[in-house]
């Protein structure tokens, strides 16, 4: 059974790492800036419906239960699972009809099922602790460097663009 990526630390909430980035077709899911854009556009979400796509993303490919969405969604709160399912609803009509993103698992849960890259940028101290800086070969020198790798239903791979030493 696969295990829900939700951890809690200091650049961490209880949905992942803040400073992680998403793309997935024509989207990018920016975590720590609370934005979802679709190609340079912003698309507008409600808080909720914005915090159960981070976790589908982040566990792209893996069914996450009902029970489950709802207890990270609405910790400590006692909600009807329709909460769950008009979130969903949302989700759904925000993203498009082109491409089923979100898979419905009947009387179970959801599952992401966009292919996903993830960026993200390393937490700070990296040099402090001998990580090597890594950073994309067409990114400007002041820029933050981003780490990449893919999401599937196997293993994650990381791919290092180019390695500044």
């Amino acid at each position: 059974m696969h295990d829900i990526q939700h951890d809690s630390s200091k650049d961490q909430d209880s949905l992942g790492p803040l400073l992680e980035i998403y793309e997935f077709g024509p989207f990018r899911l920016e975590r720590a800036e609370r934005k979802l854009f679709r190609g340079s556009e912003i698309v507008a979400l409600t808080p909720k419906a914005f915090d159960a796509l981070c976790l589908l993303v982040r566990n792209s490919g893996h069914l996450i239960e009902k029970e489950d969405l709802i207890r990270m969604l609405w910790p400590d709160t006692f909600v009807e699972e329709g909460s769950l399912s008009n979130n969903i609803f949302l989700l759904r009509k925000a993203l498009g009809e082109d491409v089923a993103y979100i898979e419905t698992i009947p009387k179970r849960g959801y599952r992401f099922v966009g292919d996903v890259r993830q960026l993200s940028k390393p937490m700070s101290g990296s040099r402090e602790r001998g990580l090597p800086e890594l950073e994309l070969a067409n990114k400007k020198p002041k820029e933050e460097p981003y780490l990449l790798r893919n999401i599937g239903e196997k293993d994650v791979d990381l791919v290092v663009i180019d390695v500044k030493k």
